[in-house]
């Protein structure tokens, strides 16, 4: 899936029969995008960790200068896209640096509860 233009809506990425083959096709799309050094590559499934696994293998293949990590998702996420559905991103690296706070190793609530990180009361964020 990705955001329309307009920014109304999700639309199908692509189609593939595959998990190999719609991973080539993130993979493109992010050689377009120019995805390397300094970026991170994060695949976050829902009960699909070998599928999970094999994309983080072409993704590493593909980009081996970036970060590639494999995440579980939420809940709240697997509602939305169902049963062993997989998600694909990238950010650049110094975006990464922003979001913690520098005289703590601690994310603020608001920022563990996008990211799924301990909060800093010490808690998994129950919001």
């Amino acid at each position: 899936m990705q955001q329309t233009a307009d920014g109304k809506r999700l639309d199908a990425f692509g189609i593939s029969r595959t998990i190999k083959g719609a991973a080539k096709k993130v993979m493109h799309h992010f050689q377009k995008k120019h995805v390397g050094e300094g970026y991170l590559i994060s695949i976050a499934h829902a009960r699909a960790a070998k599928d999970a696994l094999e994309i983080a293998h072409i993704m590493k293949d593909a980009f081996e200068k970036a970060k590639v990590e494999i995440l579980e998702l939420s809940p709240a996420f697997i509602t939305q896209g169902g049963p062993q559905c997989i998600a694909i991103q990238y950010i650049k690296a110094p975006l990464m640096v922003r979001l913690i706070p520098k005289a703590s190793k601690r994310l603020p609530s608001a920022v563990c509860c996008m990211m799924g990180f301990t909060c800093s009361g010490g808690s998994r964020c129950r919001n």
